[in-house]
């Protein structure tokens, strides 16, 4: 299931998100495969957020990948669109 490969798209100390090419690459596989299970990019996006959120414990830095998260994904939704 999609939603137990998204630890793959963080660091794996510092739970950056998409940090590394191989990152940003499960991220690209997580996102094709919630969308083949019928996910939206909204849900998504919210699974990725919720990840974060027990992942990270400094509130600064967490929202700082919250923004990242949401800008990722922001962008696919407005690539949808057009």
């Amino acid at each position: 299931m999609w939603k137990e490969k998204i630890s793959k798209c963080f660091g794996v100390v510092d739970k950056r998100f998409a940090g590394h090419p191989i990152e940003e690459n499960e991220t690209k596989i997580v996102m094709k495969e919630a969308l083949e299970a019928g996910a939206n990019i909204e849900d998504i996006k919210e699974e990725f957020i919720n990840y974060v959120k027990k992942e990270i414990s400094n509130k600064a830095y967490l929202s700082q990948e919250i923004k990242k998260i949401e800008n990722y994904f922001n962008k696919r939704i407005n690539q949808e669109r057009q």
